[in-house]
């Protein structure tokens, strides 16, 4: 390297530039085969030689200089081929350069492109062409607009994020390489879809439902399915029409009395189903005052009822203090002449091996992002130490009821070898204690 023209990184150079000289036997010895084929006139001679200053590097131009001075050039100038900026600065004056050497590159910065991850389940909303505003702290108070240019194929098998390329334009060259940038989406769908407000939407377990304004004031609560989410909108998959009518606010009263007389399943007609059902649910809530406890149950076949969460009254023989919330248990319920349901027979449930309830403490709250860390005592059953862990939920895990600090009861499942958490309560313990099978 003879002479360099360029000082640091960012430079701005324009096309015909010289970027650096330099000096090369290979280089000499290849003017001179072309000088020596223009003499003997041979036309295959002469474009095998200009073929090879063209692949070192050496513009027409320079050819033409070559054969105008009849004599090869000792030290060689390499120019700029289009406008641009220095993006990369590999050589000092003096030093060596190698064929597989990059020695200067550089590009223009009229637009530019940004990366941006996203996660997987946002993927499906992003396509090609999608609209990508971005706003830059290093620059507050502008916005730039621009585009989706290229979504990648596959994600990336570490983070588990889909990576994009964006497009904006920069006309004022005020975007520089490198920065850091805040980005909002448009999502692209071309379906027609019907949708609630989030608040809408009550999540007990793997069932979400709804309260249903029937009028004259009325009200039923509806088993839905929910697909994707949006700002402060769902999607509703089944379970209701464009015509109903859903409570967005102080539903879950109206959800507990709905629930109690179990008219998610009820048939019309006379109800010939038993007097008496056993049942398997957990205790999401324990009401001593009332003698009252909210189980969150499985099925009930004898009765034709899903899963739901309901509200029930306790026998007087029954010993109310040995519940605990997140209890899983078997019970029997009978049916009185009030219509409410009376659990009659509790034992404890015997939980299978891949779920475990552990009470904890929250740790990091994430709701943006479906995650939430969880810190717990040792978990002998899972052989797990005193510490924390860090869990991703679904889309449709409600996380807003909750705080940093705040103590909790969880459930966790072993889902093809990795544990996932399925449930969360506010814990009546006053210290976390680890839990097990219950």
């Amino acid at each position: 390297m003879e002479k360099l023209y360029v000082d640091a990184v960012g430079e701005k150079v324009k096309q015909g530039d010289v970027l650096f000289t330099f000096y090369s036997p290979d280089l000499v010895k290849a003017q001179e085969e072309l000088l020596n084929a223009s003499r003997t006139g041979r036309k295959a001679i002469i474009s095998a030689a200009k073929q090879r200053l063209s692949a070192l590097g050496i513009d027409d131009a320079q050819i033409q200089q070559i054969y105008r001075r009849g004599k090869a050039k000792q030290h060689i100038e390499i120019k700029a081929i289009a406008d641009g900026v220095i993006a990369n600065l590999n050589v000092r004056e003096g030093g060596y350069l190698t064929p597989a050497q990059t020695a200067i590159s550089a590009g223009p910065l009229d637009h530019v492109w940004v990366d941006v991850e996203l996660f997987e389940r946002q993927g499906h909303w992003v396509k090609s062409g999608s609209q990508a505003n971005m706003t830059l702290d290093a620059i507050p108070g502008q916005t730039w607009q621009g585009m989706v240019d290229y979504v990648y194929p596959i994600l990336d098998p570490a983070t588990r994020t889909l990576r994009v390329r964006l497009k904006f334009d920069n006309p004022q060259g005020e975007l520089k390489p490198n920065m850091f940038a805040n980005i909002r989406l448009t999502p692209v769908s071309e379906d027609q879809v019907l949708t609630i407000p989030r608040s809408a939407v009550i999540r007990s377990g793997a069932m979400s439902r709804v309260v249903l304004a029937l009028g004259d004031g009325k009200y039923r609560s509806a088993r839905i399915e929910t697909g994707r989410e949006a700002a402060d909108r769902i999607e509703i998959l089944s379970g209701l029409t464009a015509a109903d009518y859903v409570v967005i606010s102080a539903q879950f009263m109206l959800d507990s009395e709905s629930s109690q007389s179990a008219d998610l399943s009820r048939i019309n007609g006379t109800d010939s189903s038993p007097v008496t059902a056993w049942a398997n649910g957990q205790i999401t809530d324990i009401m001593a005052n009332h003698r009252m406890v909210t189980i969150n149950h499985q099925p009930v076949e004898a009765w034709n009822w899903p899963g739901m969460v309901m509200n029930f009254t306790l026998h007087p023989s029954l010993d109310i203090t040995a519940l605990k919330q997140g209890q899983s248990i078997d019970f029997e319920m009978e049916k009185t002449a009030q219509g409410d349901y009376l659990i009659t027979q509790i034992k404890p449930a015997q939980s299978p091996a891949d779920q475990v309830w552990i009470d904890g403490q929250i740790t990091m709250l994430m709701s943006d992002f479906n995650m939430v860390t969880l810190s717990h005592e040792n978990v002998e059953s899972l052989k797990w130490s005193a510490g924390e862990q860090n869990f991703e939920v679904a889309d449709n895990f409600d996380l807003s009821p909750f705080r940093e600090g705040q103590r909790v009861r969880f459930l966790v499942t072993n889902q093809m070898g990795e544990w996932q958490l399925k449930q969360i309560i506010p814990s009546t313990e006053q210290h976390p204690v680890a839990g097990g099978p219950q």
